[in-house]
């Protein structure tokens, strides 16, 4: 099955820093290819922006145009490496950034989040699977907890971000109406969770890049 059948099926934060259809459609087969071919995710999208430079494309106040676009010529458009866009809570993964960001961004994952938390609750939360009620508990704990908005946002989105927690507390409400044969029922994370947790397990599951693909500028989102 192709990951990516049609471009508008492509995250939102994708299409609306690519507006040309051709150009998402670039993206878009570069993507599949490598995702198909066993690329992390991280690594796949990383890749698909490169496919875009590699036919021309440039980046023009924070969105890619094809080459042969009047906003594209000798007129010298600053790189917008430094240019922070506002993102929303716990998304880690809109603003422009490199492969050493990145690198930072997994440090910061690895420091706050076990391994055994990656496993039980954050690739569960980005394959959309569902989860039992000790582990929801698990998650409104986590949000419960007063040092929890200190943590980096790439930590709070590996236990769904911030949507996780009003999720947690509803599914434990109803969790607690039907026990005790609620136990084993399962609650299937919202997409804005399944969208955070992706991210966060992506970043913690890549694989080293290729020394060529360093400093690679990525203007959208990794989800």
């Amino acid at each position: 099955m192709t990951p990516f059948s049609k471009n508008d099926e492509l995250p939102v934060s994708v299409l609306e820093t690519i507006p040309d259809d051709a150009l998402r459609t670039t993206f878009r087969s570069s993507l599949n290819t490598s995702l198909e071919g066993g690329a992390t995710e991280m690594s796949a999208y990383i890749r698909a922006y490169k496919a875009l430079e590699a036919a021309g494309a440039k980046v023009v106040d924070g969105k890619w145009v094809a080459k042969d676009s009047p906003t594209v010529g000798d007129v010298h458009t600053p790189k917008p490496i430094n240019t922070k866009k506002p993102k929303a809570k716990d998304d880690p993964g809109t603003d422009p950034a490199d492969v050493g960001e990145f690198e930072e961004i997994g440090a910061a994952l690895r420091k706050h989040v076990t391994d055994e938390t990656l496993e039980a609750i954050t690739r569960p939360l980005a394959e959309g699977a569902g989860l039992k009620p000790a582990d929801v508990r698990k998650i409104a704990a986590f949000w419960a907890d007063p040092e929890t908005p200190n943590l980096p946002d790439i930590a709070r989105a590996a236990w769904g971000g911030y949507h996780a927690n009003k999720w947690a507390t509803r599914a434990l409400k109803k969790a607690a109406a039907e026990a005790p044969a609620s136990e084993a029922e399962e609650f299937k994370p919202p997409i804005e969770v399944n969208r955070a947790a992706k991210v966060a397990h992506a970043i913690a599951t890549a694989s080293a890049i290729e020394p060529e693909e360093n400093r690679i500028e990525i203007v959208g989102t990794v989800v």
